[in-house]
């Protein structure tokens, strides 16, 4: 039987629009925007020496993002991603969105003083074979997207590193 091909329809376009809001230089209100983010979303926002945090603060495959956000969020669901995003415009917050962090360009998924949006939680998959699509969360790595399609004998047209998240899908990563 030949494999079915699919589009793959990524959350990480919808955060590719988002980055205007998102900056490399140091942001000299990060705390306070953690601290207001944290009064909002207190389940997902998480300051440094805490264990999310340094999991997030260390998970970089380039050492160019080898930079200290104030604190990292990491929402589970696209209703907190824009909750976030419209306290981050409100109060000016700098911020940064790290997929999978397979980036050498310096800053391009870590940010110094700002808030790092970690997108590891939203890392859903659906498969719809009636109409003939995939959607998959901006946090899937590109092998949990295989382990889901090939079962179902389809072929996802992505890259080919398993470890590497879904910007590369939408061109912002290197394969």
């Amino acid at each position: 039987m030949r494999a079915k091909t699919v589009s793959v329809v990524a959350l990480t376009s919808v955060f590719a629009s988002l980055t205007s809001g998102s900056t490399t230089g140091p942001s000299q209100n990060g705390p306070a925007c953690c601290h207001a983010l944290k009064g909002i979303l207190p389940a997902d926002t998480f300051v440094s020496n805490s264990t999310e945090y340094n999991a997030e603060y260390h998970d970089f495959w380039s050492s160019t993002e080898d930079l200290t956000p104030s604190c990292v969020f990491l929402p589970d669901t696209t209703e907190k991603v824009a909750q976030a995003v419209q306290l981050f415009t409100h109060l000016k917050c700098q911020w940064a969105i790290r997929g999978g962090g397979h980036s050498p360009i310096p800053g391009a998924a870590n940010i110094n003083g700002g808030i790092l949006l970690g997108t590891d939680h939203l890392n859903t998959i659906e498969i719809n074979h009636q109409e003939g699509y995939v959607r998959v969360g901006a946090g899937n790595r590109l092998g949990a997207v295989y382990n889901a399609t090939d079962p179902q004998n389809l072929v996802p047209i992505i890259g080919r590193y398993e470890d590497v998240g879904l910007g590369l899908a939408v061109g912002a990563g290197f394969s």
